[in-house]
C-alpha cells in the first residue's frame, strides 16, 4: 500500500476524548468551517476592491471630462460616503502612484475641480435647507428661482429681502405660515432694510392691513418703524380709513397703531381721522372697539374730541347696541362733572326716544347706578308721564 495515500490518524488520546464525548468533533468541524468561510469572504472582499480601483482607474483613464461628470453624479447621487473617501483617497492616490497625473494632467484637474464644486454645491444645498426650516416649517415659497433672491438668502435673515418680489410678499401674508415667517425676519433686518421693505409694501398697506394673518406682521412691522415713517402711514390709510377700521382684521391694525403713539404729530394724525369717521367708529360691530380702546386707555382729558362727540350725538349713539356699549364704559370711566352735566342735559332732551330702544335703556340705567338720584329725577319724571304707554 503506498503510504502517500494514507491519512494521518489523530493521536491515541484524542480518539479516546472522541469515544467519551462525540460533540467535540462537531466542534472541531463548526470551528474550522467557519475559520474558512471567514477567510473566503476577506479574500473575496480584496478581489472585489481590487475590480472597484482597476475599473476605476481605466474610466478615469478612457473616458472624457463628460463621462466623469456623469460619474461623480452618481456618486453624490447614491453614495455620499463613496464619492469622499473612495474618490478623494482611493482614486486620486492610485492615479497619483500609477503616473496617470503626468500623462493626464488636464483631467485630473478637471476632475478635482467637478469634485470641489460638488461639494461647494452640497455645502450651499445644506445652508439652503437650514434656511428653509426655520421654525421647523417649510418656506419654500420664499425662494425664488431668480440668482439675485438666492444671494440674498445665503446672506442671511436680513438680507433675504424678498421685498424685491412684491407678488411673494402679498402671497405669503394671505397665509398662517407666509406671516409668522416674515415675522420672524423682522427681528433680524436692520433699520435700512426695514425702510426698504416699507418703500415696496406702501401701495399695498391697505390690503396688509386688512389681511387675516397678515395684520400680525403689520403689528410686529410698525414697532420697527419711526414716528415719520408711522405719520406717513396714516396719510396713506386716510382714503380707505373707514373701510379697514370697519374690516374683521383692519380694526386690529389700527389699533396697534394708536398704541405707538409717541409723538404728538401722530396724535393728530390720529384725531384727524378719527373726526372724519366718528359715527362709523361708534356704531360698527368691528370699529367700535378703536373708540372702546380710546376710552379705557386714555385718560379722560386726553381724548376731548371723543368725549364731545359723545355728548352732542348720544341720542344717535346710544340706539345702536355698538354705541351704547361706548357710552357704558364714558359714564363708568366719567370724573369731569361738567362732562357729566352736559351729558345728562342731552339725555334729558331725547328721552321721549330713547325710552323706546333696548340699548338706550340700558345706558338710562347705568345713569341710575352711577350718578346720584338728583341728577337722574329726570328719568323717573318721564316714567311717571308715560305710565300709560
Amino acid at each position: 500500500m503506498n503510504c502517500t495515500n494514507q491519512k494521518e490518524l489523530p493521536s491515541e488520546k484524542i480518539q479516546k476524548e472522541y469515544e467519551i464525548n462525540p460533540s467535540y468533533i462537531l466542534k472541531k468541524i463548526r470551528k474550522e468551517n467557519s475559520n474558512s468561510l471567514e477567510n473566503n469572504i476577506i479574500e473575496e472582499t480584496k478581489n472585489l476592491d481590487k475590480k472597484i480601483i482597476s475599473s476605476q482607474k481605466n474610466i478615469f483613464l478612457n473616458s472624457d471630462f463628460e463621462d466623469l461628470e456623469k460619474l461623480n453624479n452618481n456618486f453624490i447621487e447614491n453614495n455620499n460616503y463613496y464619492m469622499k473617501d473612495n474618490i478623494k483617497d482611493s482614486n486620486i492616490n492610485n492615479i497619483s502612484n500609477n503616473n496617470i497625473i503626468n500623462n493626464n494632467g488636464n483631467k485630473i484637474k478637471e476632475k478635482d475641480q467637478f469634485i470641489d464644486n460638488c461639494k461647494n454645491e452640497n455645502n450651499a444645498q445644506n445652508n439652503l435647507i437650514k434656511c428653509n426650516n426655520i421654525t421647523n416649517t417649510n418656506f419654500s415659497f420664499l425662494f425664488s428661482s431668480s440668482n439675485n433672491t438666492q444671494k440674498h438668502i445665503f446672506n442671511g435673515a436680513s438680507n433675504i429681502m424678498i421685498k424685491y418680489d412684491i407678488k411673494t410678499i402679498l402671497k405669503s401674508l394671505k397665509n398662517y405660515w407666509g406671516s409668522i415667517h416674515f415675522q420672524y425676519i423682522l427681528n433680524n433686518m436692520n433699520d435700512n432694510d426695514i425702510s426698504c421693505l416699507l418703500l415696496n409694501i406702501m401701495p399695498y398697506i391697505n390690503d396688509i392691513m386688512c389681511y387675516q394673518y397678515g395684520n400680525y406682521f403689520f403689528q410686529k412691522f410698525i414697532k420697527r418703524l419711526n414716528s415719520h415713517q408711522r405719520i406717513k402711514i396714516y396719510q396713506i390709510i386716510e382714503p380707505l380709513f373707514p373701510k379697514i377700521a370697519t374690516n374683521k382684521s383692519g380694526t386690529h391694525s389700527i389699533q396697534s397703531l394708536i398704541d405707538e403713539i409717541k409723538t404728538p404729530m401722530e396724535q393728530l394724525a390720529l384725531d384727524n381721522l378719527l373726526n372724519k369717521n366718528m359715527i362709523i367708529l361708534f356704531n360698527d360691530k368691528y370699529a367700535y372697539h378703536i373708540i372702546m380702546k380710546i376710552i379705557l386707555e386714555k385718560p379722560e382729558n386726553k381724548r376731548n374730541n371723543i368725549n364731545l362727540f359723545i355728548i352732542n350725538n348720544i341720542k344717535d349713539i346710544i340706539i345702536n347696541p355698538y354705541g351704547a356699549y361706548c357710552v357704558n364704559k364714558f359714564i363708568v370711566n366719567n370724573i369731569d362733572i361738567n362732562l357729566r352735566i352736559l351729558l345728562l342735559k342731552n339725555i334729558h332732551n331725547n328721552i321721549h326716544v330713547l325710552f323706546f330702544h333696548k340699548s338706550s335703556c340700558s345706558i338710562l340705567f347705568l345713569l341710575l347706578k352711577y350718578y346720584n338720584y338728583k341728577s337722574c329725577n329726570f328719568i323717573f319724571e318721564e316714567v311717571k308721564n308715560n305710565l300709560f304707554i
